[in-house]
């Protein structure tokens, strides 16, 4: 058996750029679809109304970006749950933050299948089960974390 070690400040990097693209990309993405979001941002109106090919590229990235959180949240899941090596607080805080994130979006109910749900960008962009997906990912992330404590 091999043990991998890194250092506290390339865990806590790691961390931090996924904390981010889901802080400042995903979520404003999915608050901005909700029916009831005010103030949305002009680059975020344009996202989400129109059909252009820039708009729909982006929405690609995305889409993109999405799939690469949703994969990176069971690997620090992972990660936190190796017995081989204690976290420090500053890994432990980010990973708590990560993980209960998605629970404070207001994605507007779009994992229903109620009327006009077709319609909804962030379910033509992220998937069906997009958010509820990514809810039952961070919740596995704060058991582990709650496990390591």
């Amino acid at each position: 058996m091999c043990l991998q070690l890194y250092s506290e400040e390339l865990i806590t990097s790691c961390l931090s750029a996924v904390k981010n693209q889901l802080s400042k990309i995903l979520y404003p993405f999915v608050e901005a679809s909700s029916e009831f979001a005010t103030g949305v941002h002009p680059l975020l109106q344009t996202i989400i109304k129109n059909s252009t090919p820039q708009a729909s590229s982006l929405r690609q990235q995305l889409s993109e970006i999405f799939q690469a959180l949703s994969a990176a949240i069971p690997r620090i899941s992972e990660f936190v749950n190796a017995e081989t090596v204690a976290m420090s607080d500053t890994i432990i805080i980010q990973t708590v933050y990560i993980s209960i994130g998605p629970f404070f979006v207001a994605d507007g109910g779009g994992d229903g299948d109620g009327k006009g749900k077709k319609d909804n960008v962030v379910i033509k962009t992220l998937g069906k089960s997009a958010m509820r997906g990514l809810r039952l990912d961070s919740l596995s992330l704060i058991r582990s974390v709650s496990v390591c404590v």
